[in-house]
């Protein structure tokens, strides 16, 4: 009759590497996120934007996987989501009433905004009074996760209702301005109206 011979066969059992790439992730416009797939046991990597190392970076938004390979040619996977926070944009416009200015936020992507008023007061509020006529440059700093952003009206300036002695009233328009400006005076008496006005620069006016 026929007889079977009967060979051993060692079996190994291989465990799929364990891949986390972590919790989801952002990164600042302008710059790149950290991805790092390292795994116990892995031999090769595969990530879905083409790298074959145990990290990359991502410079866009999107979702990234990894696949690792340990010898035996068992393999574990992971994504992550990444995501890009825009950065802050300062912007502002600036109405002035005598001492009194006003100050409108058109920021974009700031979680919060700062006033320096240029007299050496910082403030949060959208509207001052300042102590004293002159020239103010007045800068906003717009705040979030990736920084800030800074935006000046680099010629303001400022009148206050008794500057004038004898003027029932005045108004200038536009201000802040360029240079070019309206300046507006009635008086109930005719009088003879000395006017100084400052600049930023040292413009001849």
């Amino acid at each position: 009759g026929c007889s079977a011979i009967r060979t051993p066969v060692r079996a190994t059992a291989g465990m799929s590497p364990m891949v986390d790439l972590g919790q989801d992730t952002s990164y600042c416009a302008g710059s790149s996120a950290f991805l790092n797939g390292n795994t116990a046991g892995a031999v090769q990597y595969f990530w879905s934007n083409g790298d074959t190392t145990n990290t990359t970076s991502a410079t866009t938004p999107g979702t990234y996987s990894l696949l690792a390979l340990d010898g035996l040619g068992c393999f574990g996977t992971d994504t992550i989501v990444v995501t890009e926070d825009p950065l802050a944009m300062a912007g502002f416009t600036l109405n002035s009433n005598g001492l009194n200015v006003n100050m409108t936020n058109s920021a974009m992507n700031a979680d919060s905004v700062l006033y320096d008023m240029g007299d050496g007061t910082t403030t949060a509020d959208s509207f001052y009074t300042y102590a004293a006529a002159g020239v103010y440059t007045v800068c906003q700093i717009a705040y979030n996760n990736c920084g800030t952003d800074t935006t000046c009206q680099n010629t303001t300036i400022v009148l206050s209702n008794n500057s004038i002695n004898g003027a029932d009233a005045f108004n200038i328009y536009p201000n802040p301005n360029n240079g070019k400006f309206v300046l507006e005076i009635s008086s109930l008496q005719e009088q003879r109206v000395s006017l100084d006005i400052l600049a930023t620069q040292p413009n001849t006016l």
